[in-house]
């Protein structure tokens, strides 16, 4: 995750700074997994290796990877094709995420 992170502030030439919280902070204030935090799954029992995948026989096979900062440009790229972004579509909402952002920083880590 923070290699993705990494590159999409990279590739964008954001400023945008990376908070990390932990898992129980986000369980505790109802911090939807998939959808209001893309690409967040809990480790519990039920969702263990759920980011994980053999796909040693498919590497075998041909299966070839692009680089992650060509796919964030791509995304971006399409992104702004798009209608105005809503946080009613997808991602958390901004209020939520400025309200949690500000008490992260009283929360030990």
């Amino acid at each position: 995750m923070n290699n993705l992170l990494t590159t999409c502030l990279q590739v964008t030439g954001s400023g945008a700074r990376i908070h990390w919280a932990p898992e129980d902070f986000l369980a505790k204030h109802g911090v939807g997994e998939w959808m209001e935090m893309p690409l967040y799954i809990r480790e519990t029992p039920e969702q263990i290796g759920f980011h994980e995948v053999d796909c040693s026989r498919a590497i075998a096979a041909g299966l070839t990877f692009r680089p992650i900062a060509h796919t964030v440009r791509d995304t971006l790229k399409w992104h702004q094709t798009r209608e105005p972004y809503t946080w009613e579509k997808t991602g958390i909402n901004p209020s939520k995420e400025s309200r949690l952002i500000e008490e992260l920083g009283s929360v030990p880590h």
